[in-house]
């Protein structure tokens, strides 16, 4: 059985940080999360302790950034304990909010692995398409699905060695 406890506290600069520990029935601390938010809510940082050794062994800072034109980009980046990256995320929304690019670097070395771009037509149909990359940037595969409006019909092609034929 577990006993979380939790706090938030609002800090002297308009930021909050809420504390979150995972007990034991006998009150030993085994799991701590820290979650600081900034005072526009632009940037959150979760600093996670999985063995309550005292050292955070995953960090994921997520910022938000909005754009004069109304479009939003929010990259969350996890870094390890030593401070290596080990996986970003981004994503940017247009002002109306009807495409979507999402970018992931699984393995925190700077270049994408996939990217996503979603689009929603002025018809309510959705097209969604993936592509994955190799080491090297190129296109090992890539994947298109449609949605209907009425989300009840899916259709997608796969391509699955990136030569752009289905």
């Amino acid at each position: 059985e577990t006993i979380v406890t939790e706090t938030t506290v609002l800090n002297a600069d308009g930021s909050t940080t809420t504390t979150s520990v995972n007990r034991s029935v006998d009150g030993s601390a085994h799991q701590q999360i820290i979650v600081t938010t900034s005072d526009d809510g632009l940037t959150i940082t979760t600093q996670e302790d999985w063995d309550n050794d005292g050292d955070f062994d995953e960090t994921v800072v997520v910022q938000t950034s909005l754009s004069s034109d109304g479009s939003i980009t929010e990259t969350a980046t996890s870094t390890a304990a030593d401070g290596g990256v080990l996986n970003t995320q981004t994503r940017t929304s247009s002002a109306d909010r009807n495409t979507t690019v999402e970018s992931f670097d699984a393995d925190g070395n700077g270049v994408a692995d996939s990217v996503t771009t979603s689009e929603i037509a002025d018809d309510g149909t959705t097209s969604i398409f993936t592509e994955f990359f190799s080491y090297g940037g190129i296109v090992e595969a890539s994947m298109r699905t449609f949605v209907s409006a009425d989300g009840l019909s899916i259709f997608t092609e796969l391509d699955r060695n990136g030569d752009d034929e289905i």
